[in-house]
């Protein structure tokens, strides 16, 4: 009587650890750095709150209503929201919605996984418009014009100067919004 031997179907198991293994070195090697030291997270930060500022005016433009960026430098977070100019002082009236994410525009650089511990480092309010000062919400009208409407006495000021500073490990960028034209650069 003979007796035959049959392998089964299957992988054995340093065949499946060695698989596991090359997934993983790939993986790791595919996915971007995010530690602590990288300044990535500083230039991810930047564009996004450009990105920000660039979809609120693109909404005021494309709705015909007035939209703002409003920056939050104490709890770092950056909100693009529908104005309500029927109250006095002008307030939000809703956060929009990211137009990829469809989730509330609402960003919290520092406790956000792809920015975390990154800062708004202006000291004060952002945006610089004559006759009213430093504000932390910039409106932005029909035409794409950064803006200010003071509400309580009707009258609409242009922005002066507008800049998002951000921070991270020692390293600086500034988000700038031009003033008339609404252009937004980061430097």
């Amino acid at each position: 009587m003979a007796y035959t031997f049959h392998r089964s179907a299957g992988f054995t198991l340093v065949e499946v650890m060695v698989a596991v293994l090359l997934v993983g070195i790939i993986a790791l090697a595919a996915t971007p750095r995010l530690s602590s030291g990288d300044p990535e997270k500083l230039e991810l930060a930047a564009a996004e709150v450009a990105a920000a500022i660039r979809f609120a005016r693109s909404e005021a433009i494309r709705t015909g209503e007035v939209h703002s960026i409003f920056v939050d430098q104490v709890n770092d977070q950056v909100t693009v929201e529908k104005t309500d100019l029927t109250t006095q002082p002008a307030t939000r009236s809703s956060v929009l919605y990211h137009p990829i994410t469809r989730q509330p525009y609402q960003m919290n650089l520092s406790s956000n996984v792809v920015t975390r511990d990154v800062v708004i480092s202006n000291v004060s309010p952002p945006f610089l418009f004559a006759g009213v000062g430093n504000q932390q919400r910039a409106m932005f009208s029909s035409e794409g014009a950064p803006i200010f409407v003071d509400t309580t006495l009707g009258i609409t000021h242009q922005l002066s100067d507008g800049n998002v500073g951000l921070q991270f490990e020692g390293i600086d960028r500034t988000v700038m919004l031009s003033p008339i034209v609404g252009r937004v650069t980061v430097q």
